[in-house]
């Protein structure tokens, strides 16, 4: 059972809309045919979106931009898709892709947003090349180029999933979170406060293995299954959990803008949510994973040329320093990218 507690925000907030491309055949090399994208002048980023198996990857293998600059080293491989399948993290099967483009490779619905190193997206006819980790396959490509029109709000839904989180401790952390965004000039909306009734922790328990990865099947997106329904408003749903000791997790990096998808979410432990200064700071470090970012460390680290030294000085919200909430103004171009920020 759920019990919606109370809107924060006047009703669902509106988002851009997703276009289809089509589908299309990815040949015995893994590669698809070059595949035409038209940005629109006045857009602000182009966010793409691929639906393809569960068992099978997917990145980028080619990435031309309208001056003809081709950004995915991958293009230039011998066999990209060996180096893709050489590269996957079992049991998610996903892979940071440091090859020029640099970009997360995940499974059963990839996404990009770019431009994600804060700079401006070029207008015109940009040409991608769909790899998978499978021969022989289709997959459909949606894309979102929503327009430069001073976005700088973050909707959100608090899911309070913890039995041992109290009400007033959810709107504590929404507190927290809105501001830390806005010390960055972003404003966060929480559009609703939706108190799952559990009766015990094993609720929380999935029925089948995997349990603790972020694939399709795990807790993770069975809870974002069950609990998307909940809410009326399309925001990003963030849900404070006992489900192990992670500290957070977010479902992308970036996330698409799909709140129809079980990998539409952010996840935060109770036992962080509960301290006052770690709660507030992890929400909205998953968040900033959602929209885009990266961390500013040397694991996965992100392609902004101004948060070189934010992590050496442990200032950045994206470093591993404990509760920085710092954002840089590449960090901020990069977050504004997102279909998920929205006009006041």
């Amino acid at each position: 059972m759920s019990l919606v507690l109370g809107s924060c925000a006047p009703g669902p907030s509106a988002s851009y809309a997703w276009r289809s491309l089509g589908t299309f055949e990815i040949g015995e090399d893994g590669l698809s045919e070059p595949i035409g994208i038209e940005v629109p002048e006045g857009a602000r980023s182009l966010q793409l979106l691929v639906l393809g198996a569960p068992a099978s990857t997917y990145a980028l293998g080619s990435f031309v931009t309208p001056d003809g600059v081709e950004h995915s080293e991958l293009a230039a491989s011998p066999d990209p898709q060996a180096q893709l399948r050489e590269a996957l993290i079992p049991p998610d099967d996903y892979a940071p892709l440091y090859v020029g483009l640099q970009h997360l490779a995940t499974a059963e619905a990839f996404v990009h947003v770019h431009p994600n190193d804060g700079t401006p997206i070029r207008p015109g006819l940009h040409r991608v090349r769909v790899l998978s980790s499978a021969s022989r396959e289709r997959v459909e490509v949606r894309v979102i180029t929503p327009p430069d029109d001073g976005a700088d709000v973050i909707h959100i839904n608090l899911h309070d999933v913890a039995m041992d989180v109290p009400e007033a401790r959810i709107r504590e952390l929404a507190a927290g979170v809105t501001a830390i965004f806005a010390e960055a000039g972003l404003r966060v909306v929480v559009d609703e406060i939706v108190e799952h009734r559990l009766t015990s922790r094993s609720d929380l328990f999935c029925a089948s293995p995997p349990c603790t990865t972020v694939r399709p099947g795990s807790r993770y997106t069975e809870l974002v299954r069950v609990g998307r329904p909940l809410s009326a408003s399309d925001a990003l749903d963030v849900y404070v959990v006992d489900l192990d000791p992670t500290g957070g997790v977010s479902l992308g990096m970036p996330g698409a803008n799909a709140p129809d998808s079980e990998l539409f979410g952010v996840f935060i432990h109770a036992a962080n949510a509960n301290d006052d200064d770690v709660g507030p700071q992890t929400i909205a470090h998953e968040i900033a994973h959602f929209l885009g970012l990266w961390h500013v460390s040397e694991t996965y680290p992100d392609p902004i040329a101004d948060t070189d030294d934010t992590n050496a000085t442990c200032t950045n919200l994206m470093s591993y320093c404990g509760v920085e909430t710092g954002l840089t103004p590449g960090q901020v171009r990069v977050i504004r990218a997102s279909p998920l920020v929205r006009p006041g």
